[in-house]
Parts: structure tokens; C-alpha cells; sequence
């Protein structure tokens, strides 16, 4: 979104003959380097949740921490809850170390899609081909999903309700980006590219006169 945006402020300043090379593949000028991940065809069909696979060392203890945290907070001073906090924690663990996988860096070229920066491939650590995680393991990822998501909601509604929070509830966050912001986004790239169209072809009919 940055770069379209970025594209066409370039473009309203160009001359008709620059405008016609919008993304010119070694002008690297005003761009940042952007670092690209692929993930690999075999853990995104290894499961539904495989998103969960590919986090980070930091990522996977955010993940088991905001698990934590949402089960402390739907499960006030209830044994039953930090019995399901241990056991579910030490699932997610098993998960990740059953199915490791490895970061490989490359250095992407100067042009489009990196400008210099890095292009990094996810992919199963182990050689064996059509990993598939069993179905137990996958109902593991989904729970401590709609825990996450779960906990989250109601701490909405109860500030929505005006009801006050203890000064230790957890800032429990979802365990996916919200579907809200999805309309905004696509509203404002294709608000971005009638821009840059727009420029364009404005730039090619005043340098017909």
C-alpha cells in the first residue's frame, strides 16, 4: 500500500515519457528494501492452522503467553483453569517441536518485489514429504485460538457495558488480525490505484498540447 502510494506521488511529478515507466525493475530510487517470506506449498497444506507452525521463537512465546493469559481471565481463581492452562501450553510445545521448521534467507534483487532487501522461505525442517498434522493436534491450535478470541471478546463487551476491569486483567488479544480492517484496506489500495491511473492519464494528454 505504501509503495502504491509512494508510485503515485512519483508519477503526478513525472514527464510524459518518465510515466510511462512507472516500475522500472533496477530503479531502487525512494524505495525502502522490503523483506519478502514464502512459505512453503508443504506446510500450508499440512493444516488448516499452519500459520501456527511458522512463528518465531518470540512468536511462540507470545502465542503460549496470551493463551495463558486468556484462560487467567476466563477462569478466575479456578483450579479446573490453570489444569487446562498447563495441559494446553504443553500441547502447543509438543506441536512445534514435532513439526520444527527453518528460516532461509536469500538476498533479493534491487528492483520489484524487494528493492534490496531479502526474500525468506519457510519450510519443514524434516526431509519427510506430506506431513499432515493428525487431528487431535490440530483441535489443540483451534482451542487455544477461540480461548484467545474468546477472552478478547468479552473483555470488549465488558468495557462496552462500562464494566470495570481489576487491575490485573490481562490485555488479552485476538489470535487473528479482526475482519474490520479488511474493507478499509481494500478501499484504500484501490483508492491508491484510480490515482495513479488517473495521473497517468491525465500526464499522457497534456503532453499531447
Amino acid at each position: 500500500m505504501m509503495l502504491i502510494a509512494m508510485t503515485s506521488v512519483t508519477v503526478v511529478h513525472a514527464g510524459p515519457e518518465e510515466a510511462k515507466r512507472v516500475f522500472p525493475e533496477n530503479d531502487t530510487a525512494g524505495f525502502l528494501p522490503v523483506d519478502v517470506l514464502t512459505i512453503d506449498p508443504s506446510i500450508k497444506e499440512s493444516s488448516p492452522w499452519f500459520q501456527f507452525l511458522i512463528l518465531s521463537a518470540e512468536g511462540k512465546e507470545n502465542q503460549l503467553s496470551d493463551v495463558g493469559l486468556a484462560i487467567d481471565f476466563l477462569y478466575p481463581n479456578d483450579p479446573k483453569g490453570e489444569v487446562l492452562k498447563a495441559g494446553l501450553q504443553e500441547k502447543m510445545k509438543e506441536i512445534w517441536d514435532k513439526y520444527p521448521v527453518v528460516f532461509e534467507t536469500k538476498p533479493g534483487g534491487p528492483g520489484y518485489p524487494t528493492y534490496g532487501g531479502s526474500i525468506v522461505t519457510v519450510r519443514f525442517a524434516s526431509p519427510l514429504q506430506d506431513i499432515r498434522l493428525t487431528d487431535e493436534e490440530n483441535d489443540v491450535i483451534k482451542k487455544s485460538a477461540l480461548l484467545m478470541n474468546e477472552a478478547y471478546t468479552r473483555k470488549n463487551l465488558n468495557k462496552s457495558s462500562g464494566t470495570n476491569d481489576s487491575p490485573d486483567s490481562p490485555g488479552v488479544r485476538p489470535s487473528s488480525p479482526q475482519p474490520v480492517s479488511i474493507p478499509a484496506a481494500t478501499a484504500i489500495y484501490a483508492l491508491c490505484c484510480s490515482t495513479a491511473g488517473y495521473a497517468i492519464i491525465r500526464l499522457k494528454r497534456d503532453g499531447r498540447h
